[in-house]
């Protein structure tokens, strides 16, 4: 589980992205965008490691 603080920047990275591609006439469910971001995000932090 997510600590308070990343739980907060996922509820805002959905808000943003949903908002974003709403207004360009693409949809998607909750879980497909905040699976999308999570996994940028581990992708992102892995790149970083290396």
């Amino acid at each position: 589980m997510l600590p308070i603080k990343g739980i907060r920047k996922l509820d805002a990275a959905y808000d943003y992205a949903s908002t974003k591609l709403g207004s360009l006439g693409i949809e998607f469910t909750k879980d497909e965008i905040k699976a999308t971001i999570e996994k940028a995000v581990l992708e992102y932090n892995s790149s970083k490691v290396n």
